[in-house]
């Protein structure tokens, strides 16, 4: 649209009659008039210095130009964390479109006395004498933000929208209205300003440190490309590193690659930069977050709280969601706010979450984490039981690898708040290596948990057992048999005096104990384990249970080995009675009917009466088809 100055709106009679009272009184003359033009947009446009916004400068444009609107009128605002740009980008888009404005453009800082600014203006613009009373400015100045048409009026940095709301233009004027705020503001129509992509991140820190990539060694062209990543694409951030490059000519991008690594607030310094739009430089006090920001999603703060102290990689909701014990139907709104803000980035292909890198490092030297000790404690432990259930089973192990990351990270923070979680943190580690068959891998990790565990303070009896346990495992799978039963025993005694003879663990370690005597050639012993293992089973999880009838196949192949083929074959059948035709075990047992056949044909034995029945069945069936 294009603005039409209309003259009953721009200036109504009863305020121009004021306004010739004044004037003559003060014997000024005519030079003072609301129509006259002013543009105090306070901060000096970049210009061609400006790097990956001009798709968010042509959004604006058209949005305050071609959108229907809201109730307020034709707006635009641009949210998201400190650094991101968004009062420089205002500026911008001030300049570029002023000629488009022809009453000019009003800029108001809203974390400032907005009454003062008003005045001032009213003053510089000379829309009433300067000798006017306050009250007298104040008004004519309020009047004219809120009937005139043809104009811009920015309200940067607003932090609640009752301190704007009074300078609201009426209805029937029609000026085009611009918010910055790092938080959603009602009435205003977001406009997406994102942080810079690598390529963008790359060309604002060669341009303000004053070096062409052209003209860098590959050495220094990969450390330019790093610190953009590790930057974050941050404006800010990146105008910080590019001013203290300037400044610091000698020092090789190399060098500021590993400061900026290992000393963020050294490598990051506000005062070498001096900033266009006059705000905060200094990095940390730039990202802090406002409480007032979580008060509409109090979830977002533990969200990144959590995200804060993990690994810097993205997070899945299932494991964000047990750290918070919160279901994850309960997160997404916080998510999408965060997400909004800028404060959290979305991995495109997955619901995975990941918080700004520098938006984290800021916050744990804001928060560090003997602070927060019970806290931290919980997380470890929650940490823990999530890892822990999945451990076991392969169809976890992608969710599982693709979370380690933080697994990692939680075991390095045990050590700053002295955690007797560390060794089971540790243990839960070897788990992929376990899965991918690394054998010799996982027995280090695990053998380093069970160090850790014996040097904690209070020792965790079933803690410990499952780490012995497991490496009695793997020195199985290492054909280390005599080793491995040595552990396996270990555990076997933990279990009984810490859980009990009838605890379905120490089964666990019964039926370890078997397979080991197995692969050493001792069948009748084996035997003897595994069906002391299957009583327990039996007793405490039922006849339907996995692990049940696991147990229940062990020991038929023991059988099967030691030629007791009626013994197999009995012990199948009553297995089979026990369980529902359409329970999902039903099947893999009734497979055994082959195998126990199989090995009795091969030991040149009459296969069992129920097997050969079953047989029979299958080729009378096979006749009638």
């Amino acid at each position: 649209m294009e603005f039409k100055v209309d003259r009953s709106i721009c200036g109504e009679p009863p305020e121009q009659a004021i306004i010739s009272s004044e004037t003559e009184r003060e014997g000024v003359g005519a030079k003072y008039n609301k129509d006259n033009v002013v543009f105090n947009v306070p901060y000096r446009a970049k210009g061609q210095g400006v790097v990956g916004r001009e798709g968010a400068l042509q959004q604006i444009r058209t949005v305050l130009t071609e959108s229907n609107g809201t109730a307020i009128g034709q707006t635009a605002s641009f949210l998201g964390m400190g650094g991101l740009g968004k009062t420089q980008l205002a500026v911008e888009y001030a300049y570029r479109f002023r000629q488009d404005y022809p009453y000019g453009m009003i800029w108001i800082s809203a974390d400032q006395e907005i009454d003062a600014q008003l005045i001032h203006i009213a003053k510089k613009g000379e829309w009433i004498a300067p000798e006017s009373e306050h009250k007298t400015i104040l008004d004519v100045a309020k009047r004219r933000m809120a009937t005139y048409s043809g104009c811009l009026i920015v309200f940067d940095n607003v932090e609640k929208l009752d301190d704007i709301k009074p300078y609201f233009p009426e209805p029937a004027a029609t000026p085009h209205l611009i918010l910055t705020s790092r938080k959603p503001v009602p009435g205003f129509e977001p406009i997406d300003i994102d942080i810079l992509d690598e390529q963008d991140g790359l060309k604002l820190l060669m341009m303000e440190s004053g070096r062409s990539a052209d003209s860098l060694s590959p050495q220094e062209k990969d450390a330019a490309q790093a610190i953009s990543i590790e930057l974050g694409g941050l404006p800010l951030a990146l105008e910080i590193a590019g001013a203290y490059l300037k400044y610091a000519k000698s020092f090789s991008l190399v060098k500021y690659l590993t400061v900026l690594k290992t000393n963020l607030p050294s490598a990051l310094p506000g005062d070498r930069v001096s900033s266009f739009t006059s705000h905060e430089s200094d990095l940390y006090g730039t990202l802090k977050i406002s409480e007032s920001v979580f008060e509409k999603e109090p979830l977002l703060k533990d969200i990144l709280n959590v995200l804060t102290w993990s690994g810097p990689s993205f997070m899945g909701l299932s494991l964000l969601s047990h750290l918070l014990n919160v279901e994850e139907h309960r997160l997404y709104s916080a998510l999408n706010f965060g997400l909004e803000l800028r404060l959290l980035r979305k991995d495109e292909s997955q619901d995975r979450y990941e918080i700004h890198r520098l938006l984290r490092k800021v916050r744990q030297a804001e928060c560090p984490l003997p602070g927060s000790l019970e806290w931290a404690k919980t997380m470890c432990e929650r940490m823990g039981s999530w890892f822990e259930e999945r451990r076991e089973d392969f169809s976890y192990l992608s969710e599982y690898e693709a979370e380690m990351d933080h697994l990692k990270q939680w075991f390095l923070n045990t050590k700053e708040i002295q955690s007797d979680q560390n060794a089971r943190l540790l243990w839960l580690q070897a788990y992929p290596s376990y899965h991918w068959g690394r054998y010799n891998e996982t027995l280090y990790a695990v053998q380093s948990a069970l160090e850790l565990c014996e040097k904690n303070a209070e020792e965790d009896s079933e803690l410990k057992a499952h780490i012995i346990s497991d490496m009695g495992h793997v020195f199985l799978l290492l054909g280390k048999y005599h080793s491995a039963i040595e552990f396996q025993e270990r555990a076997l005694k933990i279990r009984e005096n810490q859980l009990g003879p009838e605890h379905p663990d120490t089964a666990a370690s019964l039926n370890n104990i078997g397979i080991t005597y197995g692969e050493l050639g001792d069948h009748p012993k084996s035997l003897e384990y595994k069906e002391r293992a299957l009583k327990i089973l039996e007793n405490k999880l039922g006849p339907e249970h996995p692990s049940t009838t696991t147990s229940v196949n062990n020991i038929i192949v023991t059988l099967c080995t030691l030629k007791k083929f009626i013994d197999a074959d009995s012990l199948l059948r009553r297995y089979l009675k026990e369980i529902p035709k359409d329970h999902s075990q039903y099947q893999e047992l009734n497979a055994l009917h082959d195998v126990i056949h199989r090995e009795s044909k091969n030991a040149g034995f009459r296969p069992p009466a129920t097997v050969r029945s079953n047989k029979k069945n299958k080729k009378r069936k096979s006749g009638k088809r």
